[in-house]
């Protein structure tokens, strides 16, 4: 008897102890565990810049674009590998100048050097809802920051108390060249001009879904994509089998972060042309027509002909098939190239 009471309480153990351990799971045989549920809700939400998974609810704030300069005395450029998102359009003269959208404050490590607005670079950033970030600008780019109602960080107001200036490169490269901006200064210049960083909602583009990859169908290999923006400022991604993105080369050589020596890798290219003007009496500062187009999207080794639209500067850019489908965009980040439509374009 006492030995059929033993094994009874033993039996009984086991059961209890098999039902604690079944209880860590669903009847998918997934992990439903406190610990597991909390790693997985930390990267349940989307980043709207490159479609990644993210820790943090990025769709509620307001992202960081800067304005940096892109000419040959300003490289190596600061930060701008953490950078979601490019778009790279002339300034005036044949250089160009980038914007770099933050989805993530905290990533704003140390970005720069930061140069002026022109207004459409205000007309495009309107329908991502940012903070921009730019030390001064034309008199029609802050036109276009008031129009538009921009919440911005301008260092000819606060370079002092926002901005770091490197005294090597100002007298090196120049005072223009020296200006920086990171997250420490950037969360600085969002108090002092009483900015709210939460938005009413940007979407990004179109991405796949998680696990899926797009590839442009039909013959058009893009393994090397040349964009001539001018002849002095030309792009150019190449395209890497092994991790599957596009290698970022500007003017022939490497485009590299200056904190950490990485060159660029880029997943998606788009390629906008459109009109562009020389304004007259404006030291050759350009105006361009925001409303629609022709282009080139390339992805994967391989790129397609697409139709793009803006409108309104309310409306983000968006990209279709030559039949009007929208396009997915790979998850990763993304280079806009907004060119004229005279402007060489070359692939091979």
């Amino acid at each position: 008897m006492k030995n059929m009471r033993f094994i009874l309480v033993l039996l009984s153990g086991i059961i209890f102890f098999t039902g604690c351990l079944k209880s860590n799971y669903d009847n998918k045989g997934e992990d439903t565990s406190e610990g597991q549920l909390e790693k997985d809700k930390k990267v349940s939400y989307i980043n709207p810049l490159t479609g990644e998974l993210s820790e943090k609810d990025l769709s509620k704030q307001k992202p960081v674009v800067a304005m940096v300069s892109n000419i040959k005395k300003a490289l190596p450029q600061m930060g701008v590998s953490k950078a979601d998102m490019f778009i790279e359009i002339l300034a005036e003269g044949g250089i160009t100048r980038l914007m770099a959208f933050f989805a993530d404050i905290e990533d704003v490590v140390k970005v720069g050097p930061i140069r002026s607005i022109r207004k459409y670079y205000g007309d495009i950033a309107k329908g991502y809802d940012p903070i921009l970030v730019h030390f001064g600008g034309s008199e029609t780019g802050y036109s276009s920051i008031k129009n538009n109602k921009l919440s911005n960080i301008d260092g000819m107001i606060m370079a002092s108390d926002v901005f770091i200036q490197d005294k090597d490169l100002a007298r090196i490269k120049g005072k223009e060249h020296s200006y920086f901006i990171d997250k420490s200064g950037l969360k600085k210049g969002i108090d002092k001009t009483n900015i709210d960083i939460s938005t009413k909602g940007y979407k990004g583009p179109i991405f796949v879904e998680e696990g899926e990859v797009y590839t442009p169908s039909g013959d058009f290999i893009g393994n090397e994509i040349i964009v001539e923006h001018s002849r002095s400022a030309i792009s150019r991604f190449v395209y890497s089998p092994e991790k599957k993105n596009y290698l970022k080369y500007q003017n022939g050589e490497e485009h590299i972060d200056g904190i950490d020596k990485s060159q660029i890798m880029i997943d998606n290219i788009v390629v906008l042309k459109t009109d562009i003007n020389i304004l007259p009496n404006q030291g050759g500062r350009i105006d361009l027509d925001l409303s629609k187009g022709e282009g080139y999207f390339a992805t994967m080794g391989k790129y397609q002909k697409i139709l793009w639209k803006k409108g309104s500067s309310e409306k983000e850019i968006s990209i279709t098939d030559l039949e009007g489908n929208s396009i997915p965009f790979n998850k990763g980040k993304t280079w806009y190239n907004i060119i004229s439509k005279t402007a060489k374009f070359q692939v091979k």
